[in-house]
């Protein structure tokens, strides 16, 4: 039989191993995989055993330990206190970033131990100028929905075998909005404005097994293990012998001999090099990584990579009326609402609006940011709080900043990333916000378009395009099935074969994408 990898256990690599057990094979995952820290474990099992009501003040304030706010003025997430999805291994490439805020995960499961869980199918104008229609990628939507095992989220068609769609039960906060914004539905219209309620990545109140309980933690880690990660899916396929998994695999080059592909990797755990043959090669191991691992393969050195973006940038709104009981509610704090607008005097695609209500995050990051005169205002603060709501806007690569990548043997092994910065997008986010001020009675919001942050390059982590699929493949550019011209059976199968960062959240297409090649590839 033949022997079948997959680089990574992320996202993607998740995607392309359900596809592959369906057509009968027993790939094995090559993954770093650190796990997470056995104090972060523990303080998640505690939550996990004793009802919210009865949580410990210490346990909550270990977890809730914030980074240093991005450029945008968000603290990146950590997993129950611990940082393990971000932290590096030894022989790894030392990144030297040049304004720019990507990251790369050796975690099992990768960045989706920390995502916002937004699922959102792209639209026809959205990919209009792909190699691929919608049609040939909307069916694997489906699929990924199935192997998610949600029961049904609001994102499509319910999984099959599952009992019918539900969402989330919406905050306090985001039912208010979604009736404002749905008095003024056609109005809303007419202006480019659509929305809906969020669709995420997570078990709803009715799954069979357990379901969201509202607890607020979301944004720390979920104690039950509602909000979807890619390992929920390599953990059940080991389990049922479906894969195999090579946890502590560093994968540092491909080579190609006739038809046969060597894999040179470093064994972590016993410090020694490891030799792995293959028929076919899937690298899933994020943007960086695969970057990494293809140029180092083709001795691709001391030549700029660019790597494209969806830019971010973060909207404070302040409601009219405010909602009594929010800093005491039972609610998810992922995103709520989704919001869409087209204005073609912005830019020809949609931008894409994620609306946020309150969390336990807002107050200490403005009572930090006021300094000392927080402590004398922190009562009417709070009483602001209760009425804000955070905006996180998402534009698309065409007007977005880049990000160019390099390998630099010459010092070590390092890998540069230096941003780009492309000036359509602050002055797209600036008409974003203006956009908003103007529709403020539809809104039911005042948007405080004096505090709209732009985060750096590569900041959101919605990035991708370094390899971007074509109808032929000609280096960087990958053929449909992710490959490029030097490796005929390796194929790259995460966002970095996507040829455009639409505004939406891009994990949902990233996965139906891997899922899509890993179904049609031949197996040799």
């Amino acid at each position: 039989m033949s022997r079948v990898l997959i680089i990574g256990s992320g996202l993607s690599a998740a995607s392309a191993a359900s596809a592959l057990v369906a057509r009968g094979l027993r790939p094995t995952l090559v993954d770093v995989g650190l796990p997470p820290d056995p104090e972060a474990v523990g303080l998640k099992n505690e939550l996990a055993d004793t009802p919210p009501t009865r949580w410990r003040r210490d346990s909550l304030d270990r977890i809730r330990g914030m980074d240093a706010p991005s450029a945008c003025g968000i603290p990146r997430k950590r997993w129950f206190g611990s940082d393990f999805p971000f932290r590096s291994v030894p022989r790894d490439w030392d990144l030297q970033p040049v304004d720019v805020s990507m990251v790369r995960s050796y975690a099992e499961g990768g960045l989706s131990n920390l995502w916002g869980a937004a699922l959102q199918r792209v639209t026809a104008s959205q990919i209009h100028n792909w190699p691929i229609s919608l049609e040939e990628l909307d069916p694997y939507y489906d699929h990924v929905l199935a192997l998610m095992r949600l029961n049904g989220n609001g994102a499509g068609p319910a999984a099959p075998g599952t009992k019918s769609e539900v969402i989330l039960r919406p905050s306090l906060q985001a039912r208010a909005l979604l009736n404002d914004l749905e008095r003024c539905r056609t109005d809303l219209a007419e202006r480019g404005f659509t929305f809906q309620p969020s669709q995420l990545a997570v078990q709803g109140e009715d799954h069979e097994e357990q379901g969201c309980r509202y607890c607020g933690l979301c944004l720390f880690g979920c104690p039950y293990d509602c909000i979807y990660s890619a390992s929920h899916t390599i953990r059940r396929l080991v389990r049922l012998g479906h894969v195999n998994y090579m946890p502590g695999t560093f994968v540092q080059t491909i080579e190609q001999k006739g038809g046969n592909l060597t894999v040179r990797a470093w064994n972590l755990r016993e410090n020694r090099p490891e030799i792995l043959e293959a028929s076919v090669v899937f690298i899933g191991a994020g943007v960086l990584s695969t970057a990494r691992i293809l140029l180092e393969s083709l001795r691709y050195y001391g030549k700029p990579l660019t790597i494209r973006h969806s830019d971010m940038f973060t909207l404070p709104l302040i409601r009219f009326h405010g909602v009594g009981g929010v800093s005491t509610e039972a609610l998810h704090t992922l995103c709520q609402v989704f919001i869409e607008l087209q204005d073609d005097k912005i830019c020809p695609q949609s931008v894409h609006l994620q609306v946020y209500t309150y969390n336990d995050l807002y107050l200490p990051l403005i009572l930090k940011r006021l300094g000392a005169a927080g402590f004398l205002l922190r009562h009417p603060i709070q009483k602001v709080v209760e009425r804000l709501l955070m905006v996180f806007g998402y534009l698309p690569s065409d007007i977005s900043s880049t990000v160019e990548v390099m390998l630099d043997p010459s010092s070590g092994h390092r890998m540069l990333i230096r941003g780009k910065r492309n000036v359509r997008s602050a002055t797209a986010c600036k008409k974003v916000a203006r956009r908003l001020l103007l529709d403020w009675r539809m809104l039911g919001a005042i948007p405080l378009t004096f505090q709209t942050a732009v985060d750096s390059p590569g900041g959101g982590y919605h990035s991708g395009g370094s390899f971007p699929m074509g109808k032929q493949a000609d280096f960087p550019s990958t053929d449909l099935l992710g490959r490029v011209p030097q490796f005929e059976h390796v194929h790259l199968i995460d966002a970095s074969v996507l040829p455009t960062i639409p505004a939406v959240p891009t994990a949902f297409t990233v996965m139906a994408n891997a899922h899509r090649i890993a179904s049609l590839c031949r197996v040799p």
